[in-house]
């Protein structure tokens, strides 16, 4: 039936999409859906090589709970595995990640050429729609039939404003996919990292950040009712979980609600 039902609102699915430069905390966000045990099982889809950082949350919740072991998605072969794993999602997992959407595109592109013959030829327009409808069936069916949350991230690319003119920053993935797969997405969160300095020159911690509203020009999005806060420190899925089953408290608490220049963050290693 198209209506829905108050279940159906009170247990609607997490799409969370990160993104920024490399060793900023994407892949450590994701990993802590895994302290999450509402959204286990969890297929985790790996095409950066990116674990090493985060393989003991991943081990610790393969050996307590029934979560399979992460997929490495490098060849075509590994993709058709994790496209039929993604249409079985609805009654084998609870929930998809896929790290990073960036990559993805790459290699969907990469497999379309060389099964072209063209393989390393640069792109022509026609190959970027057949890329665009494959991933967006893809996204289509983990939104409208999978019922899973769908956490993921990507790289950070500019573009130029249609109207203004003014360089923006936004999700890296080429083509109107970039413009069209955030849409999927219920936040966009770009991630940074903030360096606290002591007064003898050494960082005296970091802090992992993820701006939530859209300044700076940065593109970001949050529609989870009462998160006002334009940036949130140390970022966990569990806080975006709680918040959007009506549990705000540690969410505002992480929130900077003052007035932040997010400009000032600078890049730490590992992601």
């Amino acid at each position: 039936m198209p209506f829905l039902t108050a279940e159906d609102l009170a247990n609607e699915p997490q799409r969370i999409l990160v993104y920024g430069p490399p060793g900023v905390g994407k892949t450590r966000f994701l990993a802590t859906a895994y302290e999450c045990e509402e959204m286990w099982p969890i297929l985790f889809c790996d095409f950066e090589g990116g674990l090493k950082s985060v393989k003991r949350r991943i081990l610790r919740a393969m050996e307590n709970g029934n979560n399979p072991p992460a997929l490495q998605v490098r060849t075509g072969e590994d993709l058709a595995i994790m496209t039929q794993a993604i249409r079985e999602a609805g009654g084998k997992y609870r929930t998809v990640i896929i790290d990073s959407l960036t990559e993805l595109h790459t290699l969907t592109m990469q497999l379309l050429l060389e099964g072209k013959n063209r393989g390393g030829m640069q792109p022509q327009i026609q190959e970027y729609g057949e890329v665009l409808r494959s991933m967006k069936r893809m996204f289509r069916h983990i939104a409208l039939e999978g019922n899973v949350h769908l956490l993921a991230s990507a790289g950070e690319t500019y573009i130029t404003h249609e109207t203004t003119g003014e360089l923006l920053t936004h999700v890296d993935i080429t083509g109107k996919l970039g413009r069209q797969i955030p849409r999927f997405f219920s936040i966009v969160g770009y991630m940074s990292v903030e360096r606290v300095v002591r007064s003898d020159g050494n960082v005296r911690k970091e802090e992992h950040l993820m701006q939530l509203q859209p300044f700076a020009n940065r593109y970001a999005k949050c529609r989870i009712e009462g998160i006002e806060a334009p940036v949130v420190i140390d970022p966990t899925v569990r806080m975006f979980y709680d918040a959007d089953y009506g549990n705000l408290d540690a969410l505002i608490a992480a929130g900077k609600v003052e007035e932040f220049d997010i400009s000032d963050t600078q890049e730490s290693e590992g992601d």
